[in-house]
């Protein structure tokens, strides 16, 4: 229930007496779908950590935050510092604001839309989360029709009574979240709005509990009073804060434990199916024998027919003495003498009696190496607790939540500037960087530049939308940042390369940070950091 509008409704009662005096001087993101509000007063600092990724919504108040010495990024700074007056929450949604003299900061949750917006007075949307026109404008229009309090929202007896089904209860109480409702129907098996008021009061003062659900490998929040007597507390708050935030880190926790889980149970499938394949091979070629006796009397056969030497043909046909003289055929290659080919056939021999005893001895590893990992494969299951996955994990040599990152996920790699207000550059560090931009981050319509003929970053200008031009003044700048990162950086005019990223390829054997260019064009600039080309991420 952690996203439950009467949880976060105490939630803001709660802040609003926990930052009562404080003042905002700082808002930043160094983690994606993360926003860190920090709060000063007296000397004393505390962040407010904000999740807008639609699976895991939240907001917490922490004591403490470090935040990272580079690959952070700044959000409402024209604005700050700021004196917060108060946190309230609306009175029919999920949406809590925190409210300013000049301006209010307000988080909301939508499935995909959830997010942080700052406006001033109703005007100059400023999303935290890119939002389009369109929702921008809904939004605004929707805002303004909100009512905000900073107490407890409970809804009166009286208004509750009339209702005996669920959809015209959520639809006149959206607020009404689907867990009360369930738990209603757990107690009398039907919408009873007296109970559903009883359930709301004990929300507002009943402590939280957080207990894991073994049959769902679930951690699951709500209030004590909801547990039932089968499920485990694993412990109770006073504190809606302190609840959510013991929640947020052990329902991360469980999900890191379950995908290191899953990555190990895919990894040892994995092997076993090889090691099975590898195995059923190896016994068809024993089973099939070894041609050592057979290489070796064919080797022989041709040496006591050395008088057929002219024989032009790739095959030879001589009676066979170790059969009753029956004729044979013996392929050759008719490049070389039957003396040589003779020599081909007894290496042959030597070839397979060491491949035939190496198969064997491969054949009993493989084996052993199989019923290892099916012994793993039984630890796994019986393993239960973080210390033995561990153990397994390092047996298997896989690191901890491996996962492939999205090109979004990158983009904290890279330099990154703003030009005119819009347009988003990055710029390579290094060699193995530039690759990493590139050749994973660039979208096939994004436009890459390169000073020519000098060693430099990469470039690469984010084009959201590919049938919209890009004005001159942007490929100028650009390249001109890019002609800022070379070796040609104090130069006067320096020519720039620059192409879509979809005719930059690279070759097999090419260096580190090197590519090759199926089609360009050249610019000559000067190397710098123009006029409305902002450098946003912080060293």
């Amino acid at each position: 229930m952690f996203k439950n509008y009467f949880i976060l409704n105490r939630l803001a009662v709660e802040l609003n007496n926990e930052l009562d005096g404080f003042v905002l001087n700082d808002a930043f993101s160094q983690e994606k779908e993360k926003l860190i509000l920090s709060f000063n007063k007296n000397g004393k600092t505390q962040f407010i950590e904000i999740s807008v990724n639609p699976g895991l919504p939240f907001l917490i108040l922490r004591d403490s935050f470090k935040r990272a010495k580079k690959n952070s990024i700044g959000f409402f700074q024209k604005f700050l510092p700021a004196k917060i007056q108060s946190i309230s929450i609306s009175n029919n949604d999920r949406l809590i604001r925190f409210l300013f003299k000049n301006f209010s900061i307000y988080f909301f949750i939508r499935g995909k839309f959830t997010n942080v917006c700052l406006t001033e007075s109703g005007r100059n949307y400023e999303f935290f989360k890119k939002a389009d026109d369109e929702f921008s404008e809904k939004f605004s229009i929707e805002l303004s029709q909100h009512v905000f309090t900073d107490f407890y929202n409970s809804i009166t007896l009286d208004k509750l009574r009339e209702y005996e089904d669920e959809e015209s209860l959520r639809k006149d109480f959206p607020i009404i979240g689907k867990e009360i409702i369930l738990e209603c129907k757990t107690i009398v098996d039907q919408i009873d709005g007296k109970i559903i008021f009883n359930l709301i009061k004990l929300i507002e003062k009943d402590s939280l509990g957080v207990y894991h659900d073994e049959s769902t490998r679930e951690v699951i929040l709500k209030p004590v009073s909801f547990l039932r007597p089968a499920e485990a507390l694993v412990k109770e708050f006073d504190s809606v804060n302190e609840g959510i935030k013991f929640f947020i880190s052990k329902k991360l926790a469980l999900e890191n434990y379950y995908s290191d889980r899953k990555l190990a149970e895919k990894n040892i499938e994995k092997e076993l199916d090889r090691l099975s394949n590898k195995i059923s091979k190896l016994e068809t070629l024993i089973q099939r024998g070894s041609k050592e006796d057979l290489y070796n009397k064919l080797g022989n056969l041709l040496l006591i027919n050395l008088q057929h030497e002219n024989h032009p043909k790739d095959k030879i046909v001589v009676e066979d003495i170790y059969k009753n003289g029956i004729r044979i055929e013996i392929p050759i290659d008719k490049r070389f003498s039957l003396q040589k080919n003779a020599d081909i056939y007894f290496q042959k021999a030597r070839n397979e009696k060491v491949s035939f005893v190496k198969n064997q001895q491969l054949l009993a590893e493989t084996i052993t190496k199989y019923e290892n990992f099916k012994k793993l494969s039984w630890k796994l299951n019986e393993a239960n607790s973080k210390k033995a996955l561990e153990e397994i994990m390092s047996v298997l040599k896989i690191k901890k939540h491996e996962q492939s990152y999205s090109r979004e996920d990158l983009r904290n790699k890279f330099k990154h500037y703003l030009i005119e207000k819009q347009f988003h550059l990055f710029v390579g560090k290094d060699s193995q960087n530039n690759d990493l931009l590139t050749l994973k981050f660039a979208k096939q319509n994004d436009y890459w530049f390169h000073a020519r003929s000098v060693s430099g970053s990469h470039a690469v200008l984010r084009i959201e939308n590919s049938k919209a031009a890009v004005p001159k003044s942007v490929i100028k700048k650009a390249a001109s940042i890019a002609a800022y990162h070379s070796k040609a950086k104090t130069s006067g005019m320096v020519p720039v390369s620059y192409t879509f990223k979809k005719y930059v390829i690279k070759r097999k054997g090419m260096e580190v940070g090197k590519v090759a260019l199926l089609k360009e064009e050249v610019i000559i600039v000067k190397p710098e950091i123009p006029d409305d080309c902002e450098y946003i991420t912080v060293e």
